[in-house]
């Protein structure tokens, strides 16, 4: 519905300018081809978040250290927009996730998906890129050099 295209809108919008269009691509893609619904639940998140977020739970990697803190990552659950109801969400079982065909097409437009790539934790609500092979601790190192621009996006050409 609308309210979930704004809200998607606000979280896309902020993610690093290189991966908005993929981004936007992807959750329209999913609705047109499976007719699910998919819901941004976190996009850029600032190290402060991402410092409260490990606290919570260590699990969750340290500030600086996730692609959310860069703008190139994105959770989000799937919803069936005919019933209104949630059907995937972070405690959904990886296979729930493949059967959705949601996985499929991550794949097909490059997202690494949280699903199968973290060793020992579950998540899969959490799509991502490594811009240019590069992975977060080598986005900190750019981050840390002052390579960001105008608006604290790490410069990644």
């Amino acid at each position: 519905g609308k309210l979930y295209d704004y809200k998607n809108s606000i979280i896309l919008n902020k993610l690093h300018p290189s991966f908005r269009e993929l981004a936007k691509q992807f959750f329209a893609k999913v609705k047109t081809d499976l007719g699910i619904q998919l819901i941004a639940t976190s996009g850029y998140r600032s190290f402060v978040e991402q410092a409260n977020l490990h606290l919570t739970n260590p699990k969750n990697a340290k500030p600086g250290l996730s692609n959310h803190n860069y703008g190139f990552a994105f959770d989000a659950n799937g919803l069936n927009p005919v019933t209104g109801k949630i059907i995937l969400k972070k405690d959904s079982t990886t296979q729930d996730w493949i059967n959705s065909g949601i996985i499929k097409i991550a794949d097909s437009m490059g997202l690494l998906w949280g699903g199968v790539e973290f060793k020992g934790y579950h998540d899969p609500v959490h799509f991502y890129i490594n811009p240019n092979g590069l992975k977060s601790s080598q986005l900190l190192a750019l981050h840390n050099r002052g390579k960001v621009d105008s608006n604290g996006y790490v410069n990644i050409s």
